[in-house]
C-alpha cells in the first residue's frame, strides 16, 4: 500500500515511523517532511497549504492512503480540493468494491 503522510511535525513523524513498521506499507512518502522523517519515508518538498500541488502530486502517485496530520490544512480545506481533483482514488474504489459483495440488495 502506498500511504502519503501530509505535514513535518512531530506528529507526522510519529505517523510515520509507526507505518514504517508495517508490512502492508509498501511505499511511504511525506510532504514536506522533515531530517527525522526522511529517516522512515520518502520526503518531497510540498507545503502543507499548497493544496493544488499536493493534490496534483497525490494524483499522480495513486496512493492508496493519505493522512493528514496538522489542523491547518484541514481546516482551510484541503480534503474538499482534494476530493474535488480525485485526490482521494481510495474512497472511490473501496465504494466500488462495496457495491459489489454479493449481500447488497438489490433495488428491483
Amino acid at each position: 500500500m502506498k500511504v502519503l503522510v501530509i505535514g513535518g511535525g512531530g506528529r507526522e513523524h510519529a505517523i510515520c515511523w509507526k507505518l514504517a513498521k508495517s508490512p502492508k506499507v509498501t511505499e511511504l512518502v511525506c510532504a514536506p517532511g522533515n531530517a527525522g522523517i526522511a529517516g522512515v519515508a520518502r520526503c518531497v518538498n510540498i507545503g502543507v497549504m499548497d493544496f493544488e500541488k499536493m493534490a496534483d502530486f497525490a494524483k499522480k502517485e495513486a496512493f492508496d492512503l493519505v493522512v493528514v496530520g496538522p489542523d491547518d490544512p484541514l481546516a482551510a480545506g484541503l480534503v474538499d480540493v482534494s476530493t474535488l481533483m480525485s485526490f482521494l482514488a481510495a474512497v472511490r474504489r473501496a465504494r466500488r468494491r462495496r457495491w459489489r459483495m454479493p449481500w447488497r440488495i438489490s433495488s428491483s
